[in-house]
């Protein structure tokens, strides 16, 4: 529970820089998909292989290609 909590607190304030980022109208365009695979696989890194991908505070290309073969898998599984 400590890695999803703390997951998710980062993913609040990264939220919240967006906005602040916008331009004070406190409203900002967020692509909540790549949000919630970032929170994913930061979660995942660290349950399971001890590993913290920072993907959540930081984009990297190797979380936009795990985003993008986990996308095309999922175009591809059965419908």
């Amino acid at each position: 529970a400590k890695i999803v909590s703390e997951s998710a607190t980062k993913l609040c304030d990264d939220l919240e820089r967006s906005i602040a980022a916008s331009g004070g109208a406190g409203l900002a365009t967020v692509n909540m998909e790549d949000k919630f695979a970032s929170v994913s696989l930061d979660i995942i890194g660290k349950a399971l292989f001890n590993y913290d991908f920072g993907s959540i505070d930081r984009e990297s290309p190797m979380i936009r290609a795990v985003v993008s073969v986990l996308r095309e898998a999922e175009r591809r599984g059965p419908s």
